[in-house]
């Protein structure tokens, strides 16, 4: 027998195994706190079942967002129960917080904050306080100067070290998850130059303002006071 007929009966044994252990291929089922697609069995921490209720969601809701390879909500394949419970809770708050926002926004940005303050080092509940200050959690969020998305990123300011690190056209800042990406970003490198929170926030909004640093440090206890209520 020929080596492309072994290939091809190969490629063909795989996906008939493939089919039969997970469905057909890229298929996914979610039950009983368990989520299995074709990256394997997920078992999800209690918190996630508790917070799809929350927010009027549903597991096999959860999967489908998860299954967009674009989106980070894809990494709950591999998070830890730390990871699950921290996500679960972010996305119970963004909801509570503007209950405008659909279940897939709230997860999604959720999803956001624990992957994009995890990659640039920048302190979860400063991100969040920022984000509810900034825009309420809404992604099509436009000042009148501008600023554009969760956290209301100027464009003409930033266009250059955003299309550095992906984010395109100012359009993308209207996505849930790439304008958390920015404004965590943008925090980054402010906390990095500036050596403080107040030194980052003045640097963020353009100004000293006492009122936008209070405004953000009540929001912060707001979060933390939350953390406390559902530990």
């Amino acid at each position: 027998m020929s080596k492309r007929k072994l290939f091809l009966l190969a490629f063909a044994f795989s996906v008939c195994a493939s089919t039969m252990m997970w469905g057909y291929p890229g298929s996914v089922e979610a039950k009983d706190g368990a989520m299995k697609s074709g990256q394997g069995i997920v078992i999800l921490d209690p918190a996630i079942k508790e917070a799809l209720k929350a927010t009027g969601a549903s597991y096999e809701e959860l999967l489908q967002w998860s299954s967009n390879s674009s989106s980070v909500l894809r990494f709950l394949h591999g998070m830890k129960p730390r990871g699950q419970k921290e996500l679960a809770l972010l996305a119970r708050y963004i909801k509570e917080q503007n209950s405008r926002l659909s279940a897939e926004t709230a997860w999604r940005e959720a999803a956001a904050f624990v992957h994009y303050c995890n990659k640039y080092d920048v302190p979860v509940d400063l991100a969040v306080a920022v984000a509810n200050a900034e825009s309420h959690f809404n992604p099509k969020a436009k000042s009148r100067q501008g600023a554009l998305g969760v956290m209301q990123v100027m464009w003409r300011f930033h266009r250059d070290l955003m299309q550095a690190n992906g984010i395109l056209s100012p359009q993308e800042l209207c996505d849930p998850e790439k304008g958390i990406a920015a404004g965590c970003l943008l925090l980054s490198r402010h906390l990095r130059e500036k050596g403080s929170v107040e030194g980052a926030l003045a640097s963020y909004l353009g100004m000293a303002s006492g009122a936008y640093q209070r405004r953000v440090s009540r929001n912060m206890s707001k979060l933390a006071n939350y953390r406390k209520t559902k530990s």
